[in-house]
């Protein structure tokens, strides 16, 4: 398929929210091609304190894939870096973050699925919450996002190893609930059109309804199951694979409720009272009686938001100060992505 003619979209989700499961279910179907997760960074779309870089030439190009992108999980895309220059070139340059981005998606789907109509970007770094500020760089794109019931979100994360630091994703209750309210309010920001909220409890109570569903409001209603490609599995890189080890079995829909049998009320207790308005407009019920009136919780949660936001500042000191300690030229690097803008 002609680059010009794929549409290009971006999956969103938090940790341990079934985007690999979504990922592997649509990934399967010709017209489709899902990436595998290759952060990215947030520089390429333009968000927080960034504008989207820009690259006016190839060596600078060829640093920045060196010194940025090499310390990232791109290199588990395996893409010919001969064809990245040759698109660069024939695109002309300078070329920016998102052309660039543009450019490394249609290679990938030429690699691994050159039949797909669309490919999906599954992010990370880049996060729901990042979406309205990168979206007016990539009008045209789609968004698939992700959401699951809040305190399975959280029972997972706290039983789930992250295969890059060797702990659990988190056993903070509140740094999920953060997390997933950020999340929840992506679809009040951005255009109704080209965004699909795809709930994990759908996918996995009726899969066929819900991947319908999602081919249709695509015009892929006719799209049929992939023969002959490398399989969204097989691209997975083995510590992934290893995590997510049974991600190619039917789920257990009654597995998403054990949360209810694992997690101490005081943390269902926390996860409800926050996120008490979000889970009822996403149709999750509560469980606990009278959340939100208890004082002693609203406290904790008051005292748990000013921790995070020094947990998350300490975190972002210490990872400058790595860098000046023991790369001073990766900081230097990415400041001047800042303030220049230049690769």
């Amino acid at each position: 398929m002609s680059n010009k003619n794929r549409v290009i979209g971006v999956l969103t989700h938090i940790s341990r929210s079934g985007s690999t499961l979504l990922s592997r279910m649509l990934d399967e179907y010709e017209d489709i091609c899902i990436t595998t997760e290759a952060e990215l960074p947030l520089e390429l779309f333009g968000v927080k304190s960034y504008t989207p870089i820009s690259f006016p030439d190839l060596s600078r190009l060829e640093i920045y894939i060196d010194r940025v992108l090499g310390r990232t999980r791109f290199g588990s895309w395996d893409l010919s870096t001969g064809s990245i220059m040759e698109q660069c070139r024939a695109a002309g340059f300078p070329i920016s973050g998102p052309r660039f981005v543009n450019i490394l998606l249609n290679i990938y789907c030429e690699t691994y699925k050159p039949g797909a109509r669309i490919i999906f970007y599954k992010a990370n770094p880049l996060m729901p919450w990042h979406l309205p500020q990168s979206i007016k760089y990539f009008p045209a794109a789609p968004v698939l996002h992700v959401i699951r019931d809040p305190r399975a979100v959280y029972y997972s994360q706290s039983i789930s190893i992250n295969p890059y630091t060797g702990k659990p994703y988190t056993t903070a209750p509140m740094r999920t609930a953060m997390d997933w309210k950020a999340a929840a309010g992506v679809s009040e920001m951005i255009s109704a059109e080209g965004f699909i909220e795809v709930r994990y409890e759908d996918l996995i109570h009726s899969p066929e309804r819900t991947i319908g569903s999602i081919l249709k409001q695509f015009g892929l209603e006719d799209s049929k199951k992939a023969s002959s490609s490398r399989s969204f599995l097989e691209r997975m890189e083995a510590r992934d694979k290893d995590l997510h080890n049974n991600i190619a079995q039917q789920p257990d829909p009654e597995k998403n409720r054990a949360w209810s049998n694992h997690l101490s009320p005081r943390d269902i207790q926390i996860i409800e009272t926050f996120l008490a308005r979000e889970m009822r407009e996403k149709s999750y019920e509560l469980s606990l009686e009278g959340t939100g009136s208890n004082l002693f919780t609203q406290l904790y949660i008051i005292l748990a938001l000013f921790r995070e936001r020094i947990w998350n500042a300490m975190r972002r000191s210490r990872r400058v100060l790595g860098h000046f300690i023991w790369d001073p030229s990766y900081l230097r690097h990415r400041v001047l992505l800042k303030v220049k803008h230049d690769g």
